[in-house]
């Protein structure tokens, strides 16, 4: 009776551990320093409650959700070199911190995100993130094959000459319709004519925003003009993240840091046939809590028909792309530290049933591994389209409502970080 006595209280001992582990939240746990200098030192992560952990892993992402880091570790302290799981040193910017904490005794279990700041030369890695255009993040974060209107400006710049099929139709062509048959007969795809030859002034302006769950926000307003003989467009892009605590060697919090990145895109796009070609010239600016970088750097794009059915979308980002320091601590060299760039390449099978499927290749030249895309658009009625897709087996999804030349997009992918999700929208109109 005795022995069942102490094993029962033993159970309820344990299920009071638990039922703590669940309520316990490492607020306890700081990371410094903030901003680290990758080369200078280690990062570490402390637990100054002193609670007993046997099992700590720590992961940390990048701007786009890719993790670019993990580690386990027998207890706290963690240490961290500023390298990637390749062995090279990260960019510096904005990272998350994932740390997870188990005690292996008590089944103690304690989770802390934060983000963090690296610094010490930037190189403009930050226009990788891809959160322009909810469809295009639907369909899995892909756009250089099947980029069609004015957020080609980052996608493909070559895929603004779409715009140059799509304009207003006329009074005087109403007219002539409607003196063909009734005038009830005249529907909203009426309103929309496709004509390569006859090429009239139309603008396109939009804009989207995207709230990603690790704590990143970030916005894109553009607009593309369609000239007599190409399509150009102009359009800003900027990635903001704010509360992140500064904090020195020793880990005392000294204030408050934030994160900007933006750039300033110049696109213009050429339309040869059954194929077009596009470049985008951009200005970019960084500011990683108080250091400053100012650089400019290009992407150029083609799409090609290579079938009525079949199309072929390639695009090089970042080329000849590079930050120049203008203000930095710890003796930063002021040199133009140039970036690698990115290559994109895209097959897309658009069919005369209002569906079209891409499949994306996507190597960053500075990393040895090879990313992929792939997406899937329906149009389930003249105004409404939905969309599905995957990059690196992240999910995401969405969908378009489309009322005469007005679009307002939702997609959302699912959150690598802490397993939530990124919401985006979007809104484009055509006069």
């Amino acid at each position: 009776m005795k022995s069942a006595s102490a094993a029962l209280l033993s159970v309820c001992i344990l299920l009071m551990c638990i039922g703590e582990a669940h309520a316990y939240h490492a607020s306890g746990v700081v990371v410094y320093p903030v901003p680290y200098y990758a080369g200078r030192g280690v990062f570490q992560a402390v637990d100054l409650t002193g609670t007993a952990f046997q099992r700590v892993r720590l992961k940390i992402y990048n701007i786009e959700g890719e993790q670019v880091y993990s580690g386990i570790y027998p207890g706290y302290p963690v240490i961290w070199n500023g390298r990637d799981d390749g062995g090279d040193r990260v960019d510096p910017g904005v990272y998350t911190v994932r740390l997870e904490a188990d005690n292996i005794f008590t089944g103690l279990h304690a989770t802390k995100t934060v983000n963090i700041l690296t610094s010490g030369g930037s190189r403009g890695t930050f226009t990788r993130g891809g959160w322009i255009g909810a469809k295009y993040v639907a369909m899995g974060r892909s756009g250089e094959v099947i980029a069609d209107d004015l957020y080609s400006i980052y996608w493909n710049p070559a895929g603004l000459t779409e715009l140059r099929h799509t304009r207003l139709m006329t009074a005087k062509e109403i007219k002539e319709k409607a003196e063909k048959g009734k005038v009830q007969d005249i529907t909203e795809s009426d309103l929309v004519k496709f004509s390569e030859e006859e090429k009239s002034f139309s603008v396109q302006f939009g804009a989207t925003g995207s709230l990603l769950a690790f704590g990143n926000k970030t916005l894109f307003a553009g607009m593309a003009i369609n000239l007599p003989k190409g399509v150009l467009g102009i359009g800003v892009y900027t990635i903001y993240s704010g509360g992140i605590d500064r904090r020195d060697f020793s880990g005392f919090k000294t204030g408050d840091l934030q994160y900007i990145g933006s750039a300033l895109y110049l696109s213009y796009g050429v339309s040869l046939g059954i194929s077009s070609f596009g470049v985008s010239i951009k200005g970019l600016y960084e500011k990683i809590g108080n250091n400053t970088y100012m650089g400019a750097g290009a992407d150029v794009g083609t799409q090609v028909f290579v079938l009525p059915f079949l199309k072929v979308g390639l695009m090089i980002q970042d080329v000849g792309t590079g930050m120049y320091p203008m203000n930095t601590d710890y003796g930063t060299p002021h040199r133009y530290n140039f970036g690698y760039p990115t290559l994109r390449l895209g097959i897309a099978i658009i069919t005369n049933r209002n569906f079209t499927l891409n499949v994306s290749g996507i190597k960053k030249l500075d990393q040895k591994e090879f990313g992929y895309s792939v997406g899937a658009r329906y149009d389930i009625v003249k105004w409404a389209s939905v969309y599905i897709g995957m990059q690196n087996l992240v999910f995401s999804a969405g969908l378009t409502f489309h009322v005469v030349q007005f679009d307002a997009s939702y997609a959302f992918t699912l959150d690598t970080v802490n397993k939530g999700f990124n919401h985006i929208v979007s809104a484009s109109v055509m006069f």
